[in-house]
């Protein structure tokens, strides 16, 4: 299937709406809101400027829930929010997933870990990194209503698979995967690949996600 990105609220939220009845009636299968954040340092500078116009325009977590609630009315095509978890915790995380699901949107969890880093050089690490996605599913599995589905990583870097090696990379990822279908049997898990790392065998996931970015 063909998912869209855009970036809430850019350049307001009336477009947000109109454009995702229009890509309801071309065909795409989800569309991702992303909510503008005041750092999203990470994310490239297109996303970047999308992020500041959505500010600009005055969007905000709960203004963006008000306009998937909008679309709504007259669409049923899947809504899924990329947002900084950092404003979730200040809205409230069980608050807020409890009113994404009365709006109408469904949420893609990525649970953020160091994969920047040489993580299969440090044992500790790698056990901190189980840790880490075994607490996040464990604290997200009481909403099925919500939880569209859990990324258990982002873009590892092309360096550190070569540095490792794409098996041994592919093997940590399946434990990951294994760890959360312990937990969360039913649930959907993916991870958040990038083409310069599609030599990674992940075929052991629900589906998979590939990050592609158009760049005018």
């Amino acid at each position: 299937g063909f998912i869209a990105y855009i970036g809430a609220g850019d350049p307001n939220l009336k477009a947000t709406r109109e454009l995702a009845l229009s890509f309801d009636k071309l065909g795409v299968d989800v569309l991702e809101l992303g909510v503008p954040f005041s750092d999203p340092l990470a994310d490239g500078l297109v996303n970047q400027l999308a992020s500041q116009r959505g500010l600009e325009s005055g969007t905000t977590p709960p203004k963006v829930l008000q306009c998937v609630a909008e679309i709504r009315k007259s669409s049923q095509i899947p809504i899924v929010l990329y947002i900084y978890f950092n404003l979730v915790h200040r809205h409230g995380m069980e608050l807020f997933i409890e009113e994404a699901a009365k709006a109408g949107v469904r949420v893609l969890a990525g649970i953020p870990w160091p994969y920047h880093m040489t993580f299969l050089d440090s044992p500790q690490l790698s056990n901190e990194i189980r840790a880490t996605v075994r607490k996040a599913i464990q604290d997200m599995r009481g909403f099925p209503e919500a939880i569209a589905a859990y990324s258990l990583g982002n873009e590892i870097r092309s360096d550190i698979v070569r540095w490792h090696g794409p098996r041994a990379v592919s093997r940590f990822l399946a434990e990951l995967y294994d760890i959360g279908k312990q937990i969360d049997p039913e649930g959907l898990f993916t991870y958040s690949n990038y083409p310069t790392t599609e030599y990674l065998d992940l075929s052991f996931l629900d589906f998979v996600s590939f990050n592609v970015y158009l760049h005018r």
